[in-house]
């Protein structure tokens, strides 16, 4: 089986599989250039250790869909499009592609009277078209973007992979659960954080809210009692940081002592992470700890936030969970041993 690391992933999961694979034997790396033309088109390249090496192999190919730096959701999907259709010509058994952010999910159903894309059906039936096989994620944003998925690519075909046991053991270590209570910023979010407060044995709040915008919200109501407690909250992903800012808010104003976040992807557009690490409620941060994973790389984010506050605030309130073991054990347990990704494919 051979790998390829796209190059929208983090460094933390790219030297993680490297190391993984160089212990290995089952497993190569494939020498790859995959990126976009100075006027901007999509492109990819392929060196195997000889021509006809991956004629009748499976691959995995790994690439995340959220925008980094000068390259955007839709550079990385196209450069993924490109990738799966090249390996297929080169004779590849069967190509399944891991995105550890997929965040055209978020565009996964009609709105009433008003005619939207859903790309969650085109990129995963573009995706199935281009030749990939199989397709995983982790935290997908809803059922509806699952059933997309599913749809193109079988139940067989599809994994969304819940990073809830990675947040409860660091939880569990750095933080303890004593006087913890879990809940969701909203009504979707509540399975998540429902199974998150079981795997820790603490008790669960709730929040609501409705959109009044596109990138805007507003509370409506809560269900629970977090005076004296610590929260954490529990999301799939933080954008723009204002819905996880005005929880955290509510939180504060019912009497909650300490507040955490967390949340399996930092999107942080618009200067989300910035605007989350400040956010304040009277003379006091909202957010005691911000919690992600490497699902998206953070080091420009980071970079940005330490220079400009590095030196009057605690960095280490902003933690980053490396999903490389799991996405690694996801490869050697699941994907390794599906049909669709046989080992003898081809």
């Amino acid at each position: 089986m051979f790998i390829v690391l796209g190059n929208s992933l983090a460094g933390s999961l790219s030297d993680y599989f490297t190391a993984q694979v160089n212990n290995d034997p089952e497993v190569m790396l494939l020498k790859s250039s995959i990126g976009k033309y100075s006027a901007g088109q999509a492109f990819s390249e392929f060196i195997p250790p000889s021509n006809d090496a991956i004629n009748g192999k499976p691959v995995v190919f790994i690439q995340s869909l959220g925008s980094v730096d000068d390259h955007s959701s839709n550079d990385y999907a196209m450069q993924t499009l490109e990738a799966v259709a090249e390996l297929k010509r080169d004779g590849a058994s069967s190509v399944w592609v891991i995105a550890p952010y997929s965040g055209f999910a978020r565009q996964d159903r009609r709105v009433k009277d008003r005619h939207v894309s859903i790309a969650a059906d085109t990129f995963a039936k573009v995706l199935k078209a281009a030749g990939a096989d199989g397709f995983s994620t982790v935290d997908i944003h809803s059922e509806g973007g699952a059933n997309w998925f599913k749809n193109h690519f079988g139940e067989q075909g599809f994994y969304d992979l819940s990073p809830n046991q990675l947040f409860a053991d660091y939880i569990q270590s750095e933080l303890g659960v004593d006087n913890l209570i879990v809940g969701g910023p909203d009504a979707g979010a509540d399975e998540r954080s429902e199974n998150l407060a079981e795997i820790l044995g603490v008790e669960k709040f709730q929040i609501r809210k409705e959109h009044t915008g596109v990138n805007d919200t507003r509370t409506t109501g809560f269900v629970g009692d977090v005076k004296g407690y610590r929260t954490l909250t529990r999301d799939d992903e933080v954008d723009t940081g204002g819905t996880a800012a005005n929880a955290q808010k509510l939180l504060m104003e019912q009497g909650a002592v300490a507040r955490y976040f967390t949340a399996a992807h930092g999107v942080f557009s618009q200067n989300g992470l910035e605007r989350l690490f400040t956010a304040k409620s009277g003379e006091g941060r909202v957010l005691d700890k911000i919690i992600v994973t490497d699902s998206i790389d953070q080091d420009l984010n980071l970079m940005r936030l330490r220079k400009q506050y590095g030196q009057i605030e605690d960095m280490s309130r902003v933690k980053v969970l490396s999903l490389g073991p799991m996405l690694w054990q996801h490869i050697k347990n699941d994907i390794a041993f599906n049909p669709i990704m046989s080992m003898e494919a081809g």
